[in-house]
C-alpha cells in the first residue's frame, strides 16, 4: 500500500531503478470506508514481472498524486476511474475535481441500469429497444 502523496516517487522508482517501464491496468474500487486505486506495472521484455501498487484513500476525501508524469497512458485511465468511482487525482490541467463529468451516482443494482453524463439513471428494461440491422427490433428476438 501507497500513500497518496507517495504515488509519483513510487512509481518512479519501480519504472527507473527496477525495470517496471509498462502500466499495464489501472482500476478503482469503493468500499465502505475507503477507496482504492490499483496500477498494475508490468516489464516488456519479462511480461511475468509484475507488481500492484495499492492507494487506499478515505471516503471524504479521494485524492491522490497523479501517475501520468510517470507512465503517461495513466492519464486516460484516471480519469475513467474519476467518472465511474470518484477517485480523485492531483495533476495540474487535469480538469478534475470540480464534479462534472462524474458518472458515478446511486443506482438500483438490483436491476441492470444504463447510467448518463448527467447522473441520470435508467432501468434497462425502461429503455426503447434498439433497432436490428434487419429492421425488427432486439425485443422480437
Amino acid at each position: 500500500m501507497v500513500s497518496p502523496d507517495d504515488v509519483q516517487s513510487v512509481l518512479f522508482d519501480l519504472r527507473d531503478r527496477a525495470g517496471f517501464d509498462h502500466l499495464s491496468r489501472l482500476t478503482a474500487q469503493e468500499y465502505q470506508d475507503r477507496y482504492e486505486s490499483v496500477y498494475r506495472v508490468t516489464k516488456y521484455d519479462e511480461r511475468t514481472h509484475e507488481v500492484d501498487i495499492v492507494v487506499p484513500t478515505p471516503r471524504d476525501d479521494p485524492r491522490h498524486e497523479s501517475a501520468a508524469p510517470v507512465y503517461s497512458t495513466a492519464d486516460w485511465h484516471e480519469r475513467e476511474a474519476y467518472d465511474l468511482v470518484g477517485v480523485d487525482v492531483r495533476c495540474p490541467g487535469s480538469g478534475l475535481g470540480d464534479d462534472a463529468g462524474r458518472l458515478a451516482v446511486a443506482v438500483d443494482d438490483r436491476s441492470p441500469s444504463v447510467v448518463g453524463r448527467t447522473g441520470a439513471s435508467f432501468a434497462v428494461d425502461s429503455l426503447s429497444p434498439l433497432p436490428s440491422v434487419d429492421g425488427g427490433s432486439r425485443s422480437d428476438r
